[in-house]
C-alpha cells in the first residue's frame, strides 16, 4: 500500500516537474520573441570610439535601451566603411500615453516620419565614453543604409564632433582650392602681366623725369634773364622820369 502511495507521489512529482519545465520554456521563448521585436540597428559613418557593448541608449536623457553589438561593414565596391550598431529597447521604460501599439516596428516607423533620429553623444569627458541619444529632429533627412540584417533600422545624424570635423574638412578643401587657384598657370600669367605693366610704367616715369628736368632748368634760366632785363628797364624808366632832359643832353657826368 505504501509502495503504491510512493509511486503516485513520484508520478505527481514528475508530472509537476515536467509542467514547470514546459512553462519555463514557453515563458523564456515568449520573452525572447518579444525582445526580438525590440531590436533595432543604427548605421554610423563616422568614428564610434568610446561606444561599447552595454553602452546606454537614451531618449532625452532617460535610459530606454542598451547597445548589444557593434560591427564594421566594408563595401568593396565603393570602398566605404559603415558601422552598424545593434540596440535593444527596454519596453518597460517606454510608455505610449494612453495608446496601445502592439506593432512596435510600425510605431517606430511613425516616429521616424515625425523626426525620430539617433545621435552619438558624450557620456563622460574624462573617460571619453559615448552613448546613443534619441530625439526628434524633423528638419534632418532620413538616411537609411541598405543591409541584410532583417532588423528594423532607425536613421542617424552626425554627432557634434562629426559636424565640426566636416566643417574643418570643408574649410581645408576650400583653402586647398584657393591655393590651387593662386598657383595656377593663369594666375601666374596675370601676375607676370601686372609686373610687366608696372615695370613699363616705372620706365615711363624715369623717361619723363629725364626729359622734363632739363627743360625745367632751361626755363628757369630764361625766366631769370627775363627778370633781370625787366629790372634794368625799370631802372632806366625811373631815371628818365627824374631826368627827362637826358634824352637830349645825355646822361650827366658826376
Amino acid at each position: 500500500m505504501s509502495e503504491q502511495a510512493n509511486a503516485k507521489l513520484i508520478g505527481f512529482f514528475v508530472i509537476g516537474a515536467v509542467a514547470l519545465l514546459l512553462f519555463t520554456v514557453v515563458l523564456l521563448s515568449s520573452a525572447r520573441l518579444f525582445s526580438e521585436r525590440q531590436k533595432f540597428v543604427l548605421h554610423f559613418s563616422g568614428s564610434v570610439n568610446g561606444l561599447t557593448v552595454g553602452s546606454p541608449v537614451k531618449f532625452r536623457g532617460v535610459r530606454v535601451g542598451t547597445v548589444t553589438d557593434i560591427v564594421v561593414a566594408i563595401n568593396p565596391q565603393d570602398e566605404t566603411i559603415d558601422v552598424p550598431v545593434f540596440i535593444q529597447l527596454d519596453s518597460h521604460r517606454v510608455s505610449f500615453a494612453n495608446e496601445k501599439h502592439e506593432d512596435v516596428d510600425l510605431f517606430i516607423e511613425q516616429l521616424i516620419d515625425r523626426g525620430l533620429r539617433a545621435q552619438l553623444q558624450m557620456e563622460s569627458l574624462v573617460t571619453g565614453q559615448l552613448y546613443i541619444e534619441f530625439d526628434f529632429k524633423p528638419a534632418t533627412p532620413v538616411e537609411l543604409v541598405a543591409d541584410n540584417s532583417g532588423i528594423p533600422q532607425i536613421p542617424t545624424i552626425p554627432s557634434g564632433a562629426d559636424a565640426l570635423g566636416n566643417a574643418f574638412e570643408a574649410l581645408r578643401n576650400a583653402m586647398n582650392g584657393v591655393e590651387d587657384f593662386l598657383t595656377s598657370a593663369q594666375v601666374k600669367e596675370v601676375l607676370a602681366s601686372v609686373t610687366q605693366a608696372m615695370q613699363s610704367s616705372n620706365n615711363m616715369v624715369i623717361k619723363f623725369n629725364e626729359q622734363v628736368i632739363p627743360v625745367s632748368s632751361q626755363l628757369t634760366s630764361t625766366l631769370t634773364e627775363f627778370t633781370e632785363a625787366m629790372n634794368a628797364i625799370k631802372v632806366l624808366a625811373d631815371y628818365l622820369e627824374r631826368h627827362p632832359e637826358s634824352l637830349i643832353m645825355g646822361k650827366r657826368r658826376n
